[in-house]
């Protein structure tokens, strides 16, 4: 389901689609619409962020990083909602499943009070964060078309 986007951020879409090769790439194309939906739908009071913690690197980076702490399995997108532990979603294109470090990583949040789920699409997202947002007394901004 392709969404309407603000025209600045179609234009960094395009622009990062276009040098990363994301039409190629159905994860990354992925991530991009789902980020463009949760800047345009989340409440302010939910901080979000993505953890880029796939791609391809050097073994020199790679190293580098897991020196500096980079924690294999670590979801997508970790959500930060007010009063609540934090929360993780897991994207995937349809057909591929978590990790084994991707199930550890959701027993870890699960384990201290957050929640966890797996995200085929921007719709997947938005019912998953529907139920926590509620928790915290929040709801999505608009709705997509």
């Amino acid at each position: 389901m392709k969404q309407p986007m603000r025209p600045a951020v179609a234009r960094h879409v395009q622009q990062m689609a276009a040098s990363s090769g994301a039409r190629n790439n159905p994860e990354r194309e992925l991530h991009l619409q789902v980020a463009n939906a949760l800047r345009i739908m989340l409440p302010q009071a939910v901080v979000w962020f993505h953890v880029p913690n796939g791609e391809k690197r050097s073994k020199g980076t790679g190293a580098l990083l897991k020196g500096m702490g980079v924690l294999p399995g670590v979801h997508d997108l970790l959500f930060m909602i007010p009063g609540l532990p934090l929360h993780s979603i897991e994207l995937k294109p349809p057909g591929e499943t978590p990790s084994d470090a991707q199930v550890t990583f959701a027993e870890h949040v699960v384990r201290c009070g957050g929640e966890t789920g797996v995200a085929f699409s921007v719709d997947d997202v938005l019912r998953l964060l529907g139920p926590w947002l509620a928790k915290a007394g929040l709801q999505m901004r608009g709705r997509l078309s």
